[in-house]
């Protein structure tokens, strides 16, 4: 499942999901980090989700 979640001091867990077989009717897809930015895409490379950091 794709998820960011912060913990503890200044910590975040992520998870880009699965781009073979996604669970729970997420989407296929990656992240890219780029400039303090998490982006979410699927694999038609649009943006669905984005964190800064």
């Amino acid at each position: 499942m794709p998820v960011a979640i912060p913990f503890g001091n200044d910590n975040i867990y992520i998870n880009p999901g699965s781009v073979s077989i996604p669970k729970e009717n997420s989407e296929k897809g990656y992240i890219l980090y780029e400039n303090r930015r998490m982006k979410f895409c699927n694999l038609e490379g649009k943006v669905y989700k984005e964190i800064e950091l």
